[in-house]
């Protein structure tokens, strides 16, 4: 097995050569990165550049040594975008949930720019379905021309594709299966501090702050705007502590046993009934085709078990507007109708929520009033919206061939195909019911996109090792002929 790692770790040898070390002119790239971010905010803050430059100064001189560190240590760039991603919005800040982006974009920017000019000096845009997916955004370029809102679908694209960028240069630093571990190690990390900073809330802050009230049930929110988010950062925790379980021991395993206990109790609070049922889908699955029919049977029982200790204990946890889904297959039927309207183009990137302002749209609640920013609660549903049928069935075969291939292969030696059940089935369920599954964005969308590269890079190192020995065997042959 070791010398099998060995020889995949060198098939792409040539196409990482570039990134062995780091180039020279990195300090001038970090500086680069930290000027647009600032020129950006100086830009576009508008009334809140004078309040919050402190804010700014502060954030771009602890950006340019994390960003070094990052570079260095790809592995830490995850940590950093998972953080990013989250802490922004975190509702303990004191700014408008709506004009967030100003406290996000100067540790965004200088955070990627540089990662995405070493992933276009290394090529990895032009390897594979890495490729494909650049050319999937190249399609949501254009679809900007005709958007309901062009501002805000250019403003979402961008930093779409500065993480998708980041997250390649993390993923193309991968040689091994210990480079996978130690990923998923910084992503716990970062779940960790995210689980604190809810932990602390619960214990600091009123409980009107950290108890939201929707559909006239109480939900655990913490320090986040939404219980949904809670529930997002719960389940990722929970996932990757599944999938880093078996590698780890001692005092190690025990902080992560506490940290996925923390999760599935936060989780338990913020009523994220999706989130859960995602994550037993992909346990179940797992046991079915790790155990076969010993799988299949204990798992049907622990449903069965867990059925009825819910049913007996909180049968409205069950019965509240199940029937419906919380009432949102009245607005999938309205979604289907524009979606007849518009099949081909869609309406814009990541502006599909302002099909809800149409006049014959039928339900009148302020929950769908907020225009772009309404969520429609079907991944597949928004991403038609948006760029259109044909864009929506090209945009999954990508993110679904590469895990197709890894189960396919007879090797394993990253121990990847356990993500097919941990990561992408649950996705794929929670994207159902959810937005955001296309989206490298947030804390499941870096998760969901950290699987797909990580089975895409292995996809690519096998054929890169394919093609060097038929390369030798045709070489041989020629010469046993001469």
């Amino acid at each position: 097995m070791a010398s099998e790692e060995n020889k995949l770790a060198h098939s792409l040898a040539d196409n990482d050569k570039s990134g062995a070390t780091m180039p020279p002119p990195i300090v001038a790239t970090v500086i680069l990165g930290l000027a647009v971010g600032i020129v950006a905010f100086s830009v576009l803050a508008g009334s809140y550049r004078v309040a919050s430059v402190p804010l700014v100064i502060g954030a771009a001189i602890a950006s340019f040594f994390a960003i070094r560190l990052c570079l260095r240590d790809p592995s830490w760039l995850l940590f950093a975008l998972v953080l990013e991603e989250v802490v922004p919005y975190l509702n303990s800040i004191s700014a408008d949930p709506d004009a967030r982006w100003v406290i996000r974009y100067p540790i965004l920017l200088p955070l990627t720019i540089p990662a995405a000019w070493l992933a276009i000096k290394r090529g990895a845009f032009r390897r594979g379905y890495f490729l494909a997916y650049a050319l999937f955004f190249g399609w949501c370029a254009i679809t900007i021309s005709y958007s309901e809102v062009p501002a805000i679908s250019l403003g979402r694209l961008i930093p779409e594709v500065l993480v998708f960028a980041a997250l390649l240069v993390v993923v193309e630093s991968v040689k091994s299966a210990s480079d996978v571990r130690r990923l998923f190690d910084r992503f716990l990390l970062a779940c960790g501090v995210l689980l604190m900073i809810v932990a602390v809330s619960w214990i600091s802050l009123p409980s009107d702050v950290t108890w939201i009230e929707e559909e006239g049930m109480h939900r655990f929110g913490g320090a986040f705007s939404t219980p949904n988010d809670l529930g997002a950062v719960c389940m990722v925790t929970i996932i990757a502590g599944i999938v880093q379980w078996n590698s780890t021991s001692g005092r190690k395993r025990l902080l992560l046993g506490i940290c996925m206990a923390f999760a599935v109790v936060f989780g338990a609070m913020a009523d994220s009934r999706t989130v859960f049922l995602a994550l037993i889908v992909g346990i179940v699955a797992y046991s079915v085709w790790r155990y076969r029919a010993i799988g299949a049977i204990v798992a049907f029982s622990i449903l069965c078990a867990l059925f009825f200790f819910v049913w007996s204990f909180a049968p409205q946890y069950l019965n509240r507007d199940v029937t419906t889904a919380t009432g949102r297959t009245e607005v999938w039927s309205f979604e289907l109708g524009k979606i007849r309207q518009a099949p081909i183009l869609g309406y814009g990137f990541s502006v599909e929520g302002q099909i809800f302002q149409d006049p014959h749209f039928p339900n009148w609640e302020t929950f769908w009033n907020a225009g772009p920013n309404s969520s429609l609660h079907n991944s597949y549903l928004s991403l038609a919206i948006s760029c259109g049928i044909p864009a929506t069935i090209a945009c999954l075969l990508i993110l679904i061939w590469p895990w197709v291939s890894l189960m396919r292969s007879e090797k394993d030696p990253w121990n990847l195909k356990p993500l097919i059940f941990f990561i992408l089935i649950p996705m794929l369920v929670l994207g159902t019911d959810e937005s955001g599954l296309t989206e490298p964005r947030y804390v499941k969308g870096i998760l969901f996109f950290l699987g797909w590269m990580l089975a895409e890079r292995w996809r690519q190192m096998e054929d890169s090792t394919a093609a060097h020995r038929v390369v030798n065997s045709n070489a041989w042959w020629s010469h046993l002929v001469s």
